[in-house]
């Protein structure tokens, strides 16, 4: 009866420390910064268009790249310390127009963005050029720090005929967690282990979507969504080391 009454004791606390443990995580896991599906009319309240003309309608936003600047971005939480850590997913249709570039870019952990000029700030970014681009298809994944003479590639390639890029349609995922960086598109994974930045890495901001030389792109949907912290790995880690702990002191108890 003792050796039973111990055996129940030892699954309830290892139940109740599990639960802990979840609970403790969850919210860091669960918390949504921004989901937006383009289903209204106006860009509002989320967003400022920054350069050239963005359309809402049809459950899409189109960027469209003005004459004067080639342009077009819109943006959301620049400068926000509260965006840290985060997973963003879209999807992007590559319209064309002006030259025809089908393009899309995303720019993300935006310090600040100056309003004269597509590029010139701090920020990151993702540029996404599909198999309709007049040149070679490729992704770069970026680091603008101030005008556009002080551009950093991280990283980036000419796509791979094995990688499942589309000409127009396609879904495109960031992770920035600390400096360390990832990008897939339509789930394949661009960046076989994260890209670290330690050239001063800006570690917080929003999120900016664009199109650029006069073309047009639509997103259907943005989603942002805060992913855990390192110290919320080591929270779970230090929970199961408990369970350990506690299962072993029972198991010589039970003896």
């Amino acid at each position: 009866m003792k050796y039973l009454n111990n055996c129940i004791t030892l699954i309830c606390n290892i139940f109740s420390t599990l639960v802990l443990c979840l609970s403790l995580s969850a919210p860091a896991v669960a918390e949504m910064l921004l989901a937006d599906d383009f289903s209204g009319t106006s860009l509002a309240p989320y967003w400022t268009i920054q350069r050239g003309y963005a359309d809402v309608a049809g459950g899409y936003v189109a960027l469209h790249g003005s004459t004067v600047g080639r342009d077009a971005n819109i943006q959301t939480a620049v400068g926000n310390p509260d965006w840290a850590d985060y997973h963003i997913s879209t999807h992007f249709i590559a319209d064309g127009g002006g030259d025809n570039w089908y393009n899309a870019i995303v720019y993300f952990r935006m310090q600040e963005l100056d309003v004269g000029s597509w590029a010139d700030g701090h920020y990151y970014g993702v540029i996404i050029t599909t198999p309709l681009w007049p040149v070679p298809a490729e992704w770069i994944l970026y680091k603008m720090d101030g005008g556009s003479g002080s551009i950093l590639k991280l990283a980036g390639d000419i796509f791979d005929p094995s990688v499942p890029i589309n000409d127009r349609d396609n879904v495109l995922d960031i992770w920035a967690v600390g400096n360390q960086f990832s990008v897939a598109i339509n789930g394949y994974s661009l960046t076989s282990s994260p890209v670290v930045d330690n050239s001063d890495p800006y570690l917080y901001g929003g999120i900016g979507l664009v199109s650029i030389w006069e073309s047009t792109t639509r997103y259907d949907y943005v989603n942002v969504t805060a992913v855990p912290e390192p110290g919320t790995y080591a929270m779970l880690l230090a929970g199961l080391g408990v369970i350990g702990f506690m299962a072993h002191r029972r198991k010589e108890s039970a003896i």
